[in-house]
């Protein structure tokens, strides 16, 4: 997506590494160099999950990733007018997004962000092609489109100075979730990540267990005291 990647992925980790041996792209990198720099570094015989991140600046940078990495799952976060000194329009930029989806093989799954106009579009074609489509969104009241095989919702947000909590509703079941992070926006993050790991084996009760523990994030709209009693946010 255009923004959210990073974030997903360190979400994605954090849970599944408390039940899998998990490694992931490190920082911000998202190219395929920093795709095989970590593979050729980490990657080992009893590794279960790799959770990369990808980017792109131009079409079939993804497509090159996903050869690389031959993903199970595919998540989509968002897409905006972002690096359109290089797609030159929003279509391209889905088109370039896309490729994730497009790479996965035919039982894989594929996830997407259904609060962003141009990520339910390529929800429904993802649908149109037979795909398995799962969804999430931040918006209780939101329809969910019938199409879509696996959604969760996020209810009762609330926002500290430094963490936010929420409760997530899969089905009938619900549960509590505490991050300490900055943020009304990484609500929809946590969720894809809660997501990925249904898609990745874990049940309704692990995740559960697991997010007893608070998500956290470093140098991501991180609060900071400084001795002057000034706040600093590192993002």
């Amino acid at each position: 997506g255009s923004f959210g990647k990073t974030s997903v992925k360190e979400f994605i980790a954090q849970i599944l590494s408390q039940e899998y041996k998990t490694i992931k792209t490190t920082a911000s990198q998202n190219s395929a160099i920093g795709i095989a720099e970590v593979v050729l570094a980490k990657l080992e015989k009893d590794t279960q999950i790799f959770v990369a991140e990808m980017g792109a600046y131009k079409r079939g940078e993804i497509a090159k990733m996903a050869v690389m990495v031959k993903p199970d799952i595919g998540i989509i976060t968002s897409i905006n007018a972002q690096h359109q000194d290089l797609f030159l329009s929003l279509d391209t930029t889905m088109a370039a997004k896309y490729e994730l989806i497009e790479n996965l093989p035919k039982q894989g799954i594929a996830i997407f962000n259904l609060d962003n106009f141009y990520t339910q579009k390529l929800a429904y074609k993802a649908y149109r092609e037979g795909r398995m489509v799962w969804g999430y969104t931040t918006d209780k009241k939101k329809a969910i489109p019938e199409w879509i095989a696996k959604s969760i919702k996020a209810e009762n947000i609330k926002t500290d100075v430094d963490q936010i909590f929420f409760t997530v509703r899969f089905d009938s079941e619900k549960f509590p979730v505490t991050a300490k992070v900055l943020s009304y926006h990484q609500v929809g993050n946590i969720l894809a990540a809660i997501l990925a790991s249904l898609a990745a084996g874990l049940t309704h009760p692990q995740i559960k267990k697991f997010l007893q523990k608070p998500l956290t994030l470093t140098h991501n709209m991180q609060l900071i005291s400084h001795k002057t009693g000034a706040v600093l946010i590192n993002d």
